[in-house]
Formats: C-alpha cells, sequence, structure tokens
C-alpha cells in the first residue's frame, strides 16, 4: 500500500470487507494474511490515518490460492474550523 507521492503507507488497515480477515501494513507499506475466503467478489477495505479510505473490488476464483492486490491511499485534506 503506498500514499501519494509514491511513499510507504504504514500502519494502513487493510480488510477484506465482512469477514475477520485483515492485518495491518508494515513500516514499508507491505502486508499479507491467509484467509479463508469461498469463491466469489469481495471488496478490500484500505484505511489510514490522514488518508480516505478505498474499497478495492476483487473476486475469488476456484482453485487459486495467491492474490497480489495493491493500492494507493491519497491524502485526506480535512479543513480545521476555528472555534470560538
Amino acid at each position: 500500500i503506498s500514499a501519494s507521492g509514491n511513499t510507504a503507507a504504514p500502519a494502513a488497515s487493510v480488510q477484506v470487507r465482512n469477514t475477520g480477515f485483515g492485518t495491518s501494513t508494515d513500516a514499508s507499506g507491505n502486508y499479507s494474511f491467509v484467509a479463508d475466503l469461498k469463491p466469489g467478489a469481495y471488496f478490500l477495505d484500505v484505511s489510514g490515518v490522514n488518508y480516505k479510505s478505498r474499497a478495492i473490488p476483487f473476486t475469488v476464483e476456484a482453485g487459486k490460492t495467491s492474490y497480489t492486490l495493491n493500492a494507493e491511499l491519497v491524502d485526506d485534506a480535512i479543513g480545521m474550523e476555528e472555534v470560538v
């Protein structure tokens, strides 16, 4: 998982939607996990502090045991309003 400018996105959350499968990225933005998913369509939800969340669609095929999913997170420029 990379961030804007092709830099690593450490500690980003990577989850297969509506399952208990997921992990966090390491300092280099890499992640890996084992998930027992049935064939079908899924979303990989990726989020991180100060980044806009992403939902990456992917399909699990019968007999295929390994997938590589990459994503780029975009900065989330949240404006702070002055509190009086």
